[in-house]
């Protein structure tokens, strides 16, 4: 495989505090723990990381009356059914 050298500036604190602890627990090496961290990020080894939040459906919900109206059915029934 073929690779590519970079030159990475700015990275904050954290993410080098968090890579380097990576690294040190998995007992590999700085390089290959920030390669690995990129390609997970961008999907390139097939392992990318599950986007676990629920942003996708935030501000994605419609009107919709019949939801509305069974709501006011359902409210509508005896409190004691089970």
């Amino acid at each position: 495989m073929n690779s590519i050298q970079y030159t990475i500036r700015n990275i904050p604190e954290p993410v080098d505090k968090a890579l380097r602890s990576v690294a040190r627990k998995k007992g590999v090496s700085f390089n290959s723990t920030v390669v690995e961290a990129l390609e997970m990020a961008v999907g390139a080894n097939g392992r990318q990381t599950r986007n676990t939040d629920f942003d996708w459906i935030i501000g994605s919900s419609l009107k919709d009356d019949s939801f509305d109206e069974s709501m006011q059915w359902l409210n509508k029934l005896p409190k004691d059914i089970n």
